[in-house]
């Protein structure tokens, strides 16, 4: 319960910072994942989540460390 709460956390902070782009970026990857997960296809449903969680990762950075330098 605890892992579930952190990662609806995390999908809001997320998002926050995502641009249109990002998030548009993201709702593909998510129908990719669940297309492979339909499909039974494992290796491409973990290898889909593993890229969309690192790509995530650095459109937080970027808008995280973007939004706190405003005058850069």
């Amino acid at each position: 319960m605890a892992a579930s709460g952190r990662s609806v956390w995390l999908c809001g902070v997320t998002y926050f910072y995502y641009s249109d782009t990002d998030i548009a970026r993201s709702i593909q990857f998510h129908r990719d994942i669940t297309d492979a997960i339909a499909a039974q296809n494992r290796t491409v449903a973990e290898s889909l989540m593993s890229a969309h969680i690192g790509v995530g990762h650095v459109a937080f950075d970027a808008g995280r460390f973007e939004q706190s330098h405003p005058d850069d």
